[in-house]
């Protein structure tokens, strides 16, 4: 599972609950960075 998916269902739970804690968005910017990471390695 790719992290866009992660993110994905991250946000989508968070909208279903409702749920916007401090730890779901530590993991949401954790995941941000990951993705940042990710892409400009890849270039």
């Amino acid at each position: 599972m790719g992290l866009e998916d992660m993110r994905e269902k991250l946000y989508r739970y968070i909208s279903v609950f409702g749920i916007a804690d401090k730890r779901t968005i530590e993991v949401s910017q954790e995941l941000d960075l990951l993705i940042y990471e990710n892409v400009i390695a890849d270039k």
